[in-house]
């Protein structure tokens, strides 16, 4: 973008780039640049702008992922707390009152404890080891006493699983 050579300038065109490229064009740089400059700060607010929604959002999200995965973690702790609590808890007397309601409502007590002696007595982590050997009338009467009593699910998962198995 060479000019024309004004009154009082060399006609050398080297001498002509130098003078547009380090004084003419900085002055029309700077001239130009004062004359856009409510328009730039505009641009410059909008972009500010739109990435502060994005990040918002993305904050946003990530947050909720975070609190499902922690509520999902909670649960499976709570399920393996009540599962060693059931396991380290005492046997009850299969003569307690509890107990004997249960045998009472359900009617299959007697028939469950000839499949598994004192069953409303033992925690899950005695009965479970033994689902393998029922058949499915057998697992099928285990269900229905543990869906009338206690209803473990660790017992009701197994269960259903080795009945699963069964009808392969």
């Amino acid at each position: 973008m060479a000019s024309e050579p004004t009154s009082g300038s060399t006609s050398d065109p080297a001498l002509e780039r130098m003078l547009d490229l380090f004084v003419y064009a900085p002055i029309g740089l700077l001239a130009t640049s004062l004359e856009s400059l409510p328009e730039l700060a505009d641009k410059g607010r909008a972009k500010a702008s739109t990435a502060q929604a994005v990040g918002a959002f993305a904050t946003t999200m990530g947050t909720r992922q975070m609190r499902a995965s922690i509520e999902g973690l909670e649960q499976r702790v709570a399920d393996v707390l009540s599962i060693v609590r059931e396991a380290a808890s005492p046997r009850r007397a299969a003569s307690s009152p509890t107990a004997e309601a249960r045998s009472t409502d359900t009617g299959s007590a007697s028939s469950v404890d000839e499949l598994v002696p004192d069953y409303d007595a033992r925690p899950a982590s005695e009965i479970v080891p033994l689902l393998s050997t029922f058949d499915l009338e057998q697992l099928d009467r285990l269900e229905g006493h543990e869906l009338a009593g206690r209803a473990r699910r660790t017992v009701l998962t197994r269960i259903a699983q080795r009945r699963s198995a069964l009808q392969r």
